[in-house]
């Protein structure tokens, strides 16, 4: 039953495997079976590939075509907060986590300066961004739509509770 999508689809046959070896544990359990026949799985089908080897990135854009795509895609048309939010990202060259969590507290307009706290960094240590006059002017209309008083870039969800409270 598992070879047809061993290799395949791994990460579904993994699963079957466990659900079947779940099933057979209850009918030792219940004295309906004396052994798990799903235990010398492992040893009579090949050997999946890791999961680090199953990922499959999306491939980056070439960094020259980042201008065009900037100017073309998010400055053009609407300013959505989620394209501000990208090309801020892609000025700073942050975290998507960063940038969503970031809060006025962190931002020196003067010094042109972005904090980030230890504690939302991936390694735990402080880490401060330069922030050029784009990101800047950026952070200034979001200042001045003043949507909320903490984050720079709330959610949708976010601004609703505050609504709703």
């Amino acid at each position: 039953m598992l070879r047809p999508i061993w290799m395949e689809k791994p990460e579904t046959a993994s699963r079957v495997k466990q659900r079947c070896d779940k099933v057979m544990e209850w009918c030792i359990a219940r004295d309906l079976i004396a052994a798990n026949p799903v235990k010398s799985v492992g040893s009579l089908l090949p050997k999946q590939p890791g999961k680090r080897e199953r990922v499959t990135r999306h491939p980056s854009m070439p960094w020259q075509d980042v201008p065009k795509f900037v100017t073309d895609t998010l400055q053009a048309g609407g300013n959505s907060r989620s394209k501000v939010m990208l090309e801020f990202l892609i000025l700073t060259a942050t975290r998507s986590g960063e940038v969503r969590e970031m809060e006025w507290s962190e931002i020196d307009i003067d010094e042109a300066l972005w904090t980030i706290p230890a504690k939302r960094m991936k390694a735990r240590v402080e880490h401060r961004v330069p922030l050029s006059d784009r990101a800047i002017a950026i952070l200034q209309n979001q200042k001045r739509k003043a949507e909320h008083q903490t984050l720079v870039f709330p959610s949708v969800r976010v601004r609703f509770l505050l609504i709703w409270y």
